[in-house]
């Protein structure tokens, strides 16, 4: 079943996250714990014939991820279909190869003779992408957001900042609009005033 998780957490996780949980994995696994495929454990798994599929794990699942939020960010259509080629690809291009080495370097193997038995691997990894590509599906269905591209921290926090200003800048125009406006209506009155007493003077002095 380590086909099937690696694939199903690049798919789900992305590129960045799948490769740091799929290595994680590994580490753990070398550290010692129980973890790998038949309950093997410890450094000496990278003595064995299967050494280039654990190599190849993680670097897969960053391309799975990475072509996974390629094909979700762009809204394709027939997005089980696009994810079933996000798991193929790398299953295909990266898994086996290194595994083909693997054999070659510490089993022993010639080439053919490695090819043969990785071949015989590869319909079930297919299988296995095909079911990671139905989890990962409803997975997305869920969440969205999970592989949503993210939003530019400079250019939110320059919009924030350009409109606080724009609004602060707004509120002192305001404000001394405000504070202007009495001083302009007395001044209107006060000139009314004078001029109602100068013309009342005015006639006085004719009469």
């Amino acid at each position: 079943l380590q086909t099937l998780a690696i694939t199903v957490t690049g798919l789900v996780l992305g590129a960045w996250r799948g490769f740091l949980a799929t290595l994680l994995y590994v580490v753990v696994g070398l550290a010692g714990l129980p973890v790998l495929a038949g309950g093997k454990a410890g450094l000496g798994v990278m003595a064995g014939p299967t050494a280039g599929y654990l190599i190849s794990f993680p670097i897969a699942a960053a391309a799975t991820g990475a072509l996974a939020a390629y094909f979700l960010r762009r809204g394709f259509r027939a997005q089980y279909l696009w994810l079933v080629v996000a798991g193929l690809v790398p299953a295909l291009l990266i898994v086996t190869p290194l595994g083909i080495a693997g054999f070659v370097v510490n089993a022993h193997m010639d080439l053919l003779h490695a090819i043969g038995v990785a071949l015989a691997y590869v319909p079930g990894d297919i299988a296995k992408v095909f079911a990671a590509a139905g989890i990962a599906v409803a997975v997305h269905k869920a969440f969205p957001a999970l592989l949503a591209a993210p939003v530019p921290a400079t250019a939110w926090s320059w919009g924030t900042r350009r409109g606080a200003t724009s609004e602060t800048a707004e509120r002192r125009v305001q404000r001394h609009d405000a504070g202007q406006r009495p001083d302009r209506l007395r001044g209107c009155v006060d000139h009314q005033v004078r001029d109602a007493v100068d013309r009342t003077c005015q006639r006085t002095d004719d009469a």
